[in-house]
């Protein structure tokens, strides 16, 4: 039994229990105990946190800009595609040549402000290089077979954002930020195994890639990129479920296009799933246990191929996929923020060495409130803002993860140590009072520290009772061999310990 296996059995029977009354060990929810050790360290902390965007102007006009640093992302992935305006088109014969960049320099500019890393994600060929006039508007297919000309057209791209400029048919199209705006990370093409992300109608039981049409066409499109910037780094192959290997089995076994890093994707589950589901999975939703399980096939696939520190991109991220809202409102409620910060606590303690990047989907969304972290209608933060922030601040700048665990089912905790080693962050996820019994009263034992070796101690809350002007709930709390705190419902929690 192989340690991947191992860990998800375990994780199976974690969170087979969540329906339960009481805790593992039948004791009630007054004795819920987490448990910290500060001398012991698992591993250097892997997982860093990133933010994407689609809508520019909508991010402008809200004045989000200071909100998006704040949350500090690593990574910053754009996604181009033809229904949000952002993907640059070649337009009509008599008009060749006349791209709009317009859109993407924004979107990168944004990126570069923030310090992060741009992830650039073309999520399918331009509609001109298709047989539709315009985007979705008939059912059709791409021009060439062969993806050679859209192969050209990403070249044209590495060009004008790495080198500063392209030619197209003699015109020469600079970029107004020449090369300082440079986009390192490329990710060609968005869930090909899905049927939405192409330029016409297909069939919707069907992919519009299959895994040898995908590796066919990433093959021609990455040399042709790569031969502009050799220094640039694919990441693929973005499915939308992380449990379809397939497409990641092809690329790793054919050697045909050198990757940089592995991405998938991972929604809970429709509006019509069950809490419960959400996290089990089940007839509604993969759940958080189905993507840690698809996130493990992953690694222990690449780990296969002997590529034991390839990064690892869960690159998008939600509870719904549903092109509606949820009546529940879990996707930016309580219970939304909980499930969030399971998952990102249980990517963070992986087995391994390879880098995992969290990535939830996105930071201003304006089809609805499920996936956004701004209120597109008020422009106020909403919660899955404030539970970034949490998760910025317990990575920090890096440093190891500690050895942590809990006793109830319905609370993950991750423990980490500064880089510098004087601050202590615990990051609790709650889902306690959603299944059975609540669970408010925590005690958390936090070994290994000596008297005198704590200067102070915070605790922040992010939950339904959290103010969307003011952010988390923030104080001071006593320190005596540990902490006991007190949920007022579900959400995520950060312990921020200040040592000597």
């Amino acid at each position: 039994m192989n340690r991947y296996f191992s860990l998800l059995c375990s994780l199976l029977l974690i969170l087979s229990c969540t329906d339960s009354k009481q805790n593992n060990d039948g004791n009630s929810s007054s004795n819920v105990r987490l448990t910290v050790d500060a001398t012991e360290t698992i591993s250097p902390l892997k997982i860093t946190l990133g933010a994407q965007l689609d809508d520019w102007v909508l991010y402008q006009e809200l004045k989000a800009a200071n909100r998006l640093k704040e949350i500090h992302p690593s990574w910053f992935r754009i996604h181009a595609g033809a229904d949000v305006g952002v993907l640059p088109e070649i337009l009509e014969a008599e008009n060749w040549g006349r791209w709009d960049f317009n859109g993407l320099d924004n979107l990168v500019k944004i990126a570069a402000e923030t310090g992060a890393k741009a992830i650039l994600n073309i999520r399918h060929a331009p509609v001109t290089l298709s047989s539709c006039s315009e985007f979705k508007s008939a059912a059709g297919s791409l021009l060439e077979a062969n993806y050679r000309g859209f192969a050209d057209y990403m070249s044209k791209l590495v060009a004008y954002y790495n080198l500063g400029a392209f030619d197209d048919n003699g015109i020469i199209y600079n970029n107004p930020f020449g090369k300082s705006n440079r986009v390192d990370y490329w990710e060609v093409w968005n869930e090909p195994d899905l049927a939405y992300e192409f330029p016409c109608i297909v069939p919707e039981d069907k992919p519009v890639l299959s895994p040898d049409e995908y590796n066919a066409m990433l093959e021609i499109v990455s040399t042709a990129m790569l031969n502009i910037d050799p220094t640039i780094k694919i990441i693929a192959p973005a499915v939308s479920d992380p449990r379809n290997i397939k497409y990641t089995k092809l690329l790793l076994d054919s050697q045909r296009v050198s990757l940089y890093g592995i991405s998938m994707h991972g929604y809970a589950g429709a509006n019509s799933a069950s809490d419960s589901e959400l996290i089990t999975g089940g007839v509604a939703g993969i759940g958080l246990n189905g993507i840690v399980n698809g996130v493990l096939s992953q690694i222990s696939l690449v780990d296969s191929n002997n590529k034991t520190a390839m990064p690892i991109f869960l690159d998008e991220f939600n509870i719904s996929p549903d092109g509606f809202d949820d009546p529940l409102m879990r996707g930016w409620n309580g219970f939304g923020v909980a499930l969030n910060t399971s998952l990102f606590i249980r990517l963070a303690t992986l087995p391994g060495d390879h880098p995992i990047v969290f990535l939830p989907f996105q930071f201003i969304e304006g089809s609805g409130l499920r996936l956004t972290s701004i209120d597109w209608r008020t422009g106020e933060s909403m919660l899955p803002y404030w539970k970034d922030l949490l998760l910025s601040k317990a990575i920090g700048d890096g440093g190891d993860i500690l050895q942590a665990s809990s006793n109830s089912s319905q609370i993950d905790v991750l423990a980490t140590l500064s880089s510098n080693k004087d601050k202590i962050h615990i990051l609790i996820s709650n889902f306690s009072g959603r299944f059975g019994s609540k669970q408010d009263n925590l005690n958390i034992d936090l070994r290994g520290l000596r008297s005198g070796m704590v200067e102070s101690a915070t605790i922040e809350f992010v939950d339904d009772d959290t103010d969307r002007n003011a952010g988390p709930r923030k104080s001071e709390i006593f320190y005596n061999n540990g902490f006991d705190i007190a949920f007022s419902g579900v959400g995520a929690a950060l312990i921020t310990v200040t040592l000597h």
